[in-house]
């Protein structure tokens, strides 16, 4: 029988609650730290206190773990690769859709839902890369950008 880790609790609460209020994890980082909450880390079986950072932030909210879902299966080791002086191959990440999951496995700290739902938040929030004029396979791509402005501002005094 599995349980919440009464140490932690509240601190992991806080996170993906001001996440929700928020809905940045830069943001969250800045309120967490405004209110002194330090966030929970594991070395082995110690358990540590530190500052938040943007990685352990986003950890909490986008692990399986915290919504309850058991997760097997996230690396494999990569056939036909360089073995290491123990005799271990390189380890490859999976795609999470070939993940084995068991959902419900033990308590959670937001459901399946809310995490899917940050999940899309933070894919909102990524910064697009937009290519901008000058940036392309045409060589005189740049010049031609550069003409319509100029005939769009003499246009303007005109």
């Amino acid at each position: 029988k599995y349980d919440y880790n009464p140490e932690v609790k509240d601190a992991i609460r806080a996170t993906i609650d001001t996440f929700f209020r928020v809905r940045s994890i830069r943001r969250t980082l800045k309120e967490l730290t405004k209110a002194g909450v330090k966030l929970p880390s594991r070395e082995g079986a110690t358990l540590n206190w530190a500052t938040p950072t943007l990685n352990n932030i986003r950890r909490f909210l986008i692990n399986p773990a915290y919504a309850g879902t058991y997760v097997f299966g996230k690396t494999e080791s990569q056939h036909g690769g360089p073995v290491s002086a123990t005799g271990q191959s390189a380890r490859v990440k999976v795609p999470e859709h070939l993940w084995v999951k068991t959902p419900n496995h033990h308590p959670a700290y937001m459901s399946q839902e809310q995490q899917e739902e940050i999940k899309l938040i933070l894919s909102n929030n990524q910064f697009v890369r937009r290519n901008r004029p000058g940036r392309g396979p045409a060589l005189t791509q740049g010049l031609l950008a550069l003409r319509v402005v100029r005939e769009t501002a003499q246009r303007e005094l005109s």
